[in-house]
């Protein structure tokens, strides 16, 4: 589906050429056969002569998918006239081809699981690049200083393979990113972009964004977009942070984060903990102010009191819950009251499937209503302590090869016990 344009928005798309029918995975075949291929330009059915292939292994600790891509891989291999190539197939694993061609955006694809050999080769189509071209318009009229950045999630990086499409989609490691100085007449250009990838755009200044587009960015094969972005005066954002009972929370810190989506965020979230833009302190009276808010949506909220674990997370502090705010252009000084919800945990226990602690286990906590959750770790003894939360139902959910359990549990709550289901059930 193709998104509207947004305000001030042009795009320039290529004419789209009906693409050939797709065909069903054929047998599986010996992990360490040769892989025979061909390259061929989505729209048109052309070969795809001179581009290069290179091989990545997935990384050998689980949660460490940048391993997958951090060594250098072996020399390229070369399509030839016929947009022909054979690859050598590593034992032991799945294993990902990253395809780099001129004209055509970055795309992976795997290498395992489907037969590819000399009388049935995979036909793999790749989709012409597209390009990004942005005007940044700040108050001094020059982007000196600010850097674009433009993400796509690993998923989105796979090719449509043609002949063999039922894994095309998968994961296959970590998502590429392009960066780009915004010159000094506040304008940047970024090229060579996937076709149908959701990218994620940012303006950087220095370490800190100071601009994040709410939704991705889905271009077409062959488009050019151009894409204005305001980063004038912005407003003065103040307000107080109280308890429940009325009292100033004083001495506690306050992030500003920009928000992806409308609604409440914790902000404990890996995505906000990234993206954090300001900070400031309470005063005595719990009040706190930002200065200089770019028109837009934003998160503002305590920020979480990080510990190696989280049952050493202090019960006095707040929890981390993020407020949604939208500051139109020219909003001049908005005024926000928080709360702070202070000593509200989830507490329990994981276990397996025979009723035996789980330790280590990895929670997820959610609550509802909120887009993303958090991570909670419990203990040695499988016992965990999730918070400091907010009131109201969250969404528990342990995952393991072994099997799974979920529960929607209101907080705060004692006692509650998650058992491993097997896998599937």
């Amino acid at each position: 589906m193709v998104e509207p344009p947004s305000p001030g928005e042009t795009r320039t798309p290529e004419p789209r050429i009906p693409e050939p029918r797709t065909l069903k995975p054929g047998p599986r075949e010996d992990p360490g056969a040769p892989f025979h291929g061909r390259l061929i330009d989505a729209q048109s059915g052309a070969p795809v002569a001179g581009a290069e292939l290179r091989i990545r292994t997935p990384p050998t600790l689980v949660g460490d998918p940048w391993a997958a891509w951090s060594a250098p891989g072996a020399a390229p291999t070369t399509t030839d006239a016929e947009g022909r190539f054979v690859l050598s197939r590593p034992r032991g694993g799945a294993s990902t081809a990253q395809v780099e061609a001129v004209g055509y955006g970055p795309a992976t694809f795997q290498l395992d699981g489907f037969p590819a050999g000399p009388d049935r080769p995979r036909v793999v189509r790749l989709a012409r690049e597209a390009s990004l071209a942005l005007t940044v318009r700040t108050a001094e009229g020059r982007g000196g200083g600010l850097v674009a950045r433009l993400t796509a999630a690993p998923e989105s990086l796979a090719a449509d393979a043609g002949s063999l499409a039922a894994d095309a989609g998968a994961p296959v490691g970590p998502g590429m990113e392009w960066v780009q100085a915004v010159g000094l007449g506040g304008r940047c250009r970024l090229d060579h972009l996937p076709a149908g990838a959701p990218l994620a755009l940012r303006i950087h200044r220095g370490d800190l964004p100071v601009w994040v587009r709410p939704r991705p960015i889905v271009l077409q094969p062959g488009e050019e977009r151009a894409l204005p972005i305001d980063l004038l005066p912005g407003a003065t954002l103040t307000g107080t942070l109280r308890r429940l009972d009325g009292t100033p929370l004083a001495g506690q810190e306050i992030w500003l984060a920009p928000a992806t989506s409308r609604g409440p965020s914790l902000m404990s979230t890996p995505g906000v903990l990234a993206s954090v833009t300001a900070r400031a302190s309470t005063d005595p009276g719990g009040a706190f102010t930002f200065e200089d808010v770019a028109a837009g949506d934003w998160w503002v909220g305590p920020a979480p009191a990080i510990e190696w674990r989280n049952d050493l997370t202090p019960r006095t502090s707040p929890a981390p819950q993020g407020h949604w705010v939208h500051l139109p252009p020219g909003a001049g000084t908005v005024d926000l009251a928080l709360t702070a919800h202070c000593g509200i945990f989830l507490e329990g226990i994981v276990r397996a499937g025979d009723g035996a602690p789980l330790p280590f286990a990895r929670l997820s906590v959610r609550p509802l209503g909120n887009a993303e959750g958090v991570g909670v770790g419990a203990g040695p003894d499988g016992r965990f302590r999730a918070g400091p939360l907010v009131p109201g139902a969250h969404e528990l959910l342990v995952v393991r090869d072994t099997g799974r359990a979920s529960a929607l549990v209101r907080a705060p709550a004692r006692g509650i016990e998650l058992r491993l289901s097997p896998a599937g059930r």
